[in-house]
């Protein structure tokens, strides 16, 4: 099955990811670095940054089903050198302090089971002077 959304006339819709990414690349103001989905998924928004910027991209997501179709579309995209799976959540970052410079999550905010240790987490592994956007389904923002 086809993993783009489809109006109710049957035609692909437009890729939001993208227009998001690029959104989100704006406000950080880099196109380098370590950038860091939290809550990836299968990939949508963490693939559309991976192919927006120079850096790696990070795809943080506790299901490893989802982690492994992330990859496989990284690899249809050409983007699988540039892209790292990471099972954990946002409470619980595999990572060192500082070692990541952009945070993104949209849309798995809901899901996590402590919100405040999330946020608490992600400040910890951002780099001095990096940024996070956390948003809801529709993009409820919050920056750090």
């Amino acid at each position: 099955m086809s993993e783009h959304r489809r109006s109710e006339g049957g035609a692909p819709l437009p890729d939001h990811f993208r227009s998001v990414a690029a959104d989100i690349m704006d406000y950080a103001a880099r196109r380098d670095g370590v950038w860091m989905d939290v809550g990836s998924g299968t990939g949508g928004l963490g693939l559309a940054l991976a192919a927006g910027h120079n850096g790696v991209t990070l795809l943080l997501d506790p299901d490893e089903q989802a982690l492994v179709k992330a990859l496989a579309r990284a690899a249809e995209r050409g983007l699988v050198d540039r892209v790292v799976p990471l099972i954990g959540s946002a409470e619980k970052i595999p990572l060192p302090a500082g070692a990541v410079d952009v945070v993104v999550s949209r849309g798995s905010f809901f899901f996590w089971r402590d919100r405040a240790a999330g946020l608490r987490d992600i400040h910890r592994v951002l780099r001095p002077g990096g940024k996070a956007m956390i948003g809801g389904g529709h993009w409820h923002l919050a920056v750090l």
